[in-house]
């Protein structure tokens, strides 16, 4: 360290070093009378090291910085490189510095000038720097630092905006990823059709989720309303491998209380989920999944996994729980699925309310003709059968199924002594029971979710040679539901018995079906019904219970393969409600109305069964 020391007279100082070397010298009197200069400048602490460097570097010179203990003391072990000349100088102008020195300069000749400068010290010590600087540049150094000053703080504030605009720019970053995740989820159903499992795209979507907020296990586990006592069923739904079990997941639930189906549950250290470990602790976040003020279950995330945390991830969970931002995204996913299951609660119960009305339809037909009883039914099974044979998908299978039922719904416009005459029809009497077709979608149109059955409602009457009715369509003219129907229909009518006739053999109904292929029916859906013709026996052979107690039916599987446990009228009516709702206009007799062009487009499975319009 160096120690400076010296008598008072300023002529003769001296310089004494920790090494004991002793040098005496005579140095130049200070013109501190004439050439001195004070002002408030100060040197930030901030910038002190910036500072006295760019001063050494731009005019070759140094500066030493010292701290006040009664005296001045340098504050670094590191000596400057100055003459002995210059050490006593600097000596002299620290035994004339008080401790609140300010400011100055101090003109030793025209070449130098000892320059001390105050140090804004962000505690108690009180500093300055000390050094020589040329003395035409020291006249004009508080200006040239003031600039200095200026251009750091224009400096810092640049770093500043740049680090805000990178910081803003990972921000919205951060926001596409959570908002192209979240848009994933919502465009996708969450659920299936039985509301039980996830979808694919909703799964893949929560696996994200669960890497983004670092979780070991994560849970959705819905509440399911039991109509037997008014109890809830709860259903676990796992995203992703979990050593948890059921019933451990489910405490969870309970142990959040009453209060989770409204608010979340979270705490850092959840004990006693693992059996074997009962010390150990696991970060738990319960969301319920709300929406219209009904809680229809609950989004779990258990344990905090680092390594399943993704670089790019929005955030990082802190430390051992879940952070603020994971609750948020937990809360958004949950109030999808919240959503969805609110929107399948409605759904169903409109299916539920299209069931029962389709019900009533077809018992009301049922009822009015009983020599008919049965008859929408098996022609629904025959045209489903049909359907199928011919190439058409599933869904499409489906909606023939449900137009078969309802194809005869007309026949309540048509009077009971004319429907259940026991002798020949006058001409008059069959003109009226030709309008039934029209009936029945004068019945049906008004129903936007049965909107898809009105091709067959309407033209199951009309002839491929164009002789039929109502509209008298003929050949590709006519939709292909309405083909198939005409088919069925005309199978069944003439093997069953009716007021005027007992019912034809099966092989003079085939008959019949043969000699009109390509004059009153398609040759491509008479074809399919022969390569059947088995399934059509056993069908039209079966006996059937009304319709009103459809769920008891007893449909052999290998006449109309259908989903296991689905009720074939409860699947035709989901496959009713996903249809875009529309209003249907009358249009003049000889052609398809617009509105029903969507409803007469299938999609064959064989490409050899379709045939384009001609």
């Amino acid at each position: 360290m160096l120690v400076l020391s010296g008598s008072h007279n300023v002529s003769e100082p001296s310089v004494k070093f920790q090494t004991g070397c002793h040098f005496a010298m005579t140095v130049p009197y200070l013109q501190t009378e004439s050439r001195s200069s004070e002002t408030t400048l100060r040197l930030p602490a901030r910038d002190v090291r910036f500072c006295l460097q760019w001063m050494s570097d731009t005019y070759r010179t140094h500066f030493q910085v010292f701290e006040w203990h009664g005296c001045w003391i340098p504050v670094s072990h590191d000596l400057c490189p100055w003459s002995a000349e210059q050490f006593a100088t600097i000596n002299l102008t620290l035994e004339s510095s008080p401790e609140q020195v300010g400011f100055r300069i101090q003109e030793i000749n025209d070449r130098d000038s000892v320059v001390t400068f105050p140090i804004e010290s962000l505690n108690s010590k009180k500093q300055i720097a000390i050094g020589f600087l040329p003395t035409n540049c020291a006249r004009n150094i508080s200006d040239v630092l003031n600039l200095l000053f200026e251009q750091l703080d224009l400096n810092r504030l640049v770093v500043h905006q740049y680090q805000l605009l990178e910081e803003y720019t990972s921000q919205q970053k951060s926001d596409l990823v959570e908002l192209s995740w979240f848009r994933s989820l919502a465009e996708e159903l969450a659920f299936r059709n039985d509301a039980t499992q996830l979808t694919s795209c909703a799964r893949q979507a929560l696996e994200h989720m669960k890497k983004m907020i670092g979780a070991q296990s994560l849970f959705i586990v819905l509440r399911i309303p039991s109509s037997a006592d008014g109890s809830e069923i709860r259903r676990l739904i796992p995203v992703g491998p979990s050593k948890l079990r059921d019933s451990d997941v489910f405490r969870l639930i309970d142990v959040a209380g009453s209060n989770a189906i409204c608010e979340v549950y979270l705490d850092k250290n959840m004990r006693g989920l693992h059996p074997g470990e009962p010390d150990q602790t696991e970060p738990v976040a319960i969301v319920p999944a709300i929406c219209s003020h009904r809680c229809f279950g609950w989004l779990i995330a258990v344990g905090h996994d680092p390594q399943t945390v993704e670089n790019e991830n929005l955030w990082e969970s802190c430390g051992f729980h879940f952070d603020e931002r994971a609750v948020l995204m937990m809360e958004s996913a949950s109030s999808v699925l919240a959503t969805h299951a609110h929107n399948q609660h409605l759904l169903s119960e409109q299916q539920e309310l299209l069931l029962g009305t389709v019900r009533s339809l077809v018992n009301t037909i049922d009822t009015k003709d009983r020599y008919t009883w049965g008859h929408s039914d098996r022609v629904a099974q025959l045209a489903q059968a049909i359907a199928r044979e011919y190439g058409l998908i599933e869904s499409e299978c489906e909606k023939i199924y449900l137009a078969g039922l309802l194809h005869d719904i007309g026949k309540i416009g048509v009077r009971d002594e004319v429907l259940q005459k026991t002798g020949g029809l006058t001409q008059e009497e069959f003109e009226e029971i030709k309008t039934h077709p029209l009936f029945g979608f004068e019945i049906l149109k008004h129903l936007s979710q049965l909107k898809h059955v009105l091709p067959g409602v309407l033209y199951h009457h009309e002839s491929w040679d164009g002789t039929g009715y109502p509209h008298q369509l003929e050949a590709y003219e006519i939709p292909l539901a309405a083909r198939i129907l005409a088919v069925a229909d005309a199978f069944d009518a003439m093997t069953s018995d009716r007021p005027y006739r007992r019912g034809m053999p099966f092989e003079r109904a085939e008959q019949i079906l043969r000699d009109g292929r390509g004059k009153q029916w398609d040759e491509e859906v008479v074809d399919a019904f022969f390569r059947i013709l088995d399934t059509m026996h056993e069908i039209v052979s079966q006996e059937l219970v009304p319709l009103a107690d459809v769920d008891t039916l007893k449909f052999t599987q290998s006449i109309a393969p259908r989903r296991e446990n689905i009720d074939p009228l409860l699947a035709a009516i989901k496959t009713s409600t996903t249809l875009r709702s529309e209003s249907l206009q009358r249009k003049s007799p000889g052609e398809i109305p617009a509105e029903l062009e969507e409803t007469v487009q299938f999609i064959p499975l064989r490409q050899h069964h379709s045939r384009p319009r001609e």
